[in-house]
This record gives C-alpha cells, sequence and structure tokens, in this order.
C-alpha cells in the first residue's frame, strides 16, 4: 500500500518558478507605480484647487441654507403672531357682537328716519312751490282786477281796512272790546286824568263759581251765561269815554273816567243787581243761579306811578267779594 501512494505522489507535477520571471513582474509593477506616482504628483494641484472650490461652494451652500432656514423662521414667527392676533380679534368680535350689532341697528334707524324727514320737507316744499305759484297766478290777476276797476277796489279795501281795526279792540264772543283794547284804554285815561287831576275809577267783575258751571252744562251753555253778563254790562253805561271790555274768560273790567269812588260803588251795585235777575239757572251756585262778584278800586292818577296799580287794587277787593260769600261789591278808594 505504502509503494503505491509514494508511486502516485512521484507521479504527480510540482509547478516551478523562475527567477527571471518574477524580476520582469516585479520590474512591472514598480513601473506602473512609478506612473501612477508621476500621475498624480501632474494633476495633485488641479485636483487639490478643485477640491477647494468645491469646498468653498459647499460653505456657500450652507450659508445660504442657514439664511433661508432664518428667513423660514423669521416668517413661521410672524405667521404665528398674526394667527394670535386673528384669534384676539375674532374673540374681541365676538364678544362685542351684540354690541356692534345693536349700534349698527341704531345707525339704521336714524337713516331710514332722516330719510323720511327728508321725504317730508321735500313734500312740504314742493307744496310751498305749488302754493307760491298759485299765489302768483292770483296776484296777477289781482293786478289785473285792480287795473280795471281800481277806485272801486281802493273803496272796498278802505272798508275793509276799518272794519280790521275794529276787529283788532272787539272780543268776538261778547262783541266788547278787548283786554287790548282795555290796556290802551285805561294808559290813556290814566295820562288824562293826571293832567285833569280827577278820579279815575275802575271796577273788575268775575263770575261766581264759572268753572263749575262750565263743567255742568258745558262750554257752549258757558259762552252763553257769558254773552247774557255781557250784555247787561254793556248796557250799564252809555257814556262816551267808559270802556267796558271782557278781561279773560269769565272777568270783565269797566274803565270810568272822571268818576268818584262812590259813583263807581253805585254803577257795580246796579250791574250786580242786573246779573242776578238774569235768573240763569245755576245749581252749583249758593243762590241757585248765576251771580257776580266785583271789585272797585278809584284814585286820583299821579304820573309817577303806573297805571296797573289801580288795576292790582280793584284785583285785590275784587278777591275779598270771593273771601266773603260772592255776590257782593267790594271796594276802596287809593291815595295817590
Amino acid at each position: 500500500m505504502k509503494n503505491s501512494m509514494e508511486q502516485k505522489n512521484s507521479n504527480k507535477k510540482v509547478p516551478t518558478y523562475s527567477s527571471d520571471q518574477t524580476i520582469l513582474k516585479l520590474k512591472k509593477q514598480n513601473e506602473d507605480l512609478e506612473l501612477a506616482l508621476m500621475t498624480t504628483i501632474e494633476h495633485g494641484d488641479a485636483v487639490e484647487e478643485q477640491l477647494s472650490l468645491v469646498n468653498k461652494q459647499l460653505q456657500q451652500e450652507i450659508r445660504d441654507r442657514e439664511k433661508v432656514e432664518q428667513t423660514l423662521q423669521d416668517l413661521v414667527k410672524q405667521v404665528q403672531q398674526q394667527k394670535s392676533d386673528l384669534e384676539i380679534a375674532l374673540m374681541t368680535a365676538i364678544e362685542h357682537g351684540d354690541a356692534i350689532q345693536e349700534e349698527v341697528y341704531e345707525i339704521n334707524r336714524q337713516l331710514n328716519a332722516e330719510i323720511v324727514e327728508r321725504n317730508e320737507v321735500e313734500a312740504q316744499l314742493n307744496s310751498l312751490v305749488k302754493n307760491l305759484h298759485q299765489q302768483k297766478d292770483d296776484l296777477e290777476v289781482l293786478v289785473d282786477t285792480i287795473a280795471s276797476h281800481g277806485d272801486e277796489i281802493n273803496t272796498h279795501i278802505e272798508k275793509k281796512m276799518i272794519s280790521m281795526e275794529a276787529m283788532a279792540v272787539i272780543d268776538f264772543l261778547t262783541g266788547l272790546h278787548n283786554r287790548r283794547s282795555y290796556n290802551d284804554k285805561l294808559q290813556y285815561e290814566w295820562e288824562c286824568c293826571s293832567r285833569s287831576q280827577t278820579y279815575l275809577s275802575l271796577l273788575i267783575i268775575d263770575i261766581d263759581n264759572f268753572k263749575a258751571y262750565n263743567d255742568n252744562y258745558g262750554h257752549a251753555q258757558g259762552d252763553e251765561c257769558i254773552k247774557k253778563v255781557a250784555k247787561v254790562l254793556a248796557q250799564s253805561s252809555k257814556r262816551k269815554n267808559d270802556l267796558i271790555a271782557r278781561y279773560g274768560g269769565e272777568e270783565f273790567a269797566i274803565i270810568l273816567p272822571d268818576t268818584s269812588i262812590e259813583q263807581a260803588k253805585t254803577i257795580a251795585e246796579n250791574i250786580r243787581q242786573k246779573v242776578q235777575q238774569l235768573a240763569i239757572i245755576h245749581q252749583q251756585n249758593i243762590s241757585d243761579v248765576v251771580t257776580i262778584s266785583i271789585g272797585v278800586a278809584s284814585m286820583i292818577p299821579d304820573h309817577n306811578f303806573d297805571a296797573n296799580i289801580l288795576f292790582e287794587e280793584a284785583d285785590k277787593q275784587l278777591y275779598k267779594a270771593k273771601d266773603s260769600g260772592r255776590n257782593c261789591v267790594m271796594h276802596t278808594s287809593v291815595q295817590g
């Protein structure tokens, strides 16, 4: 067995290497290394320069990205702030929504009211313009009429003016003089009697419990009552300088120039009796008929005093008559 194994091993070929081949191979590798080294040396500066350029570009890109990142961060902060502001505004709008709505409603109401008012004013202006046009037409007709019938119209106008002047001093309900006429007459007679140093007397007359009469019988019946009393007053004096006036409401005044206190008292008492004799039913009055109370004052006027002093004294006497039970005459003579 051992022999056969040895025989097999002896038959196997073992490779052999020549030293020359090895040297050649080493030389070849050495040449390649030298070539590679030379190539590296030749291109080393260019590579280093390229690497430097690439490094610079990388650094610039890093800086640019940092700037972009910073810009993005600032933008994010700005957006977050805007978001916060919007949230605050939204919350404020929600909290004050009712108040804002109410204010808008009030403004709208005011605008509507102003529109309505302006429409009314416009309508009034239009109406005024129409009236002015109509008045213009009427005036043109009047001018033409005056041109044709001038004399007749002048006469008519004069009569109308006289009538209007008379109406200005007359009380429409009673036909007596009115308060304006009374004021003018009292001042005039005060000055006249002051110059002549003669007595001036004044009667202030009031229908007793007239408000109750009006309330019970009505205003129309009240007017009739006033007219009946006024008729009695009108018949109480026929002297030219005397003046009988309706002072206001149910009050009357009689101015008696050149009349002493005794004469004035007599006239007042006569008027009181005649009014009672009318027997106008007045169930709310003590005597069951209409009566009057009268205050009388008389004095010689003094130009240093106002004529109203005479009225004040007569008015005081009227209140005394009312306090004394009404339907009576109270009088006084005033020393100037």
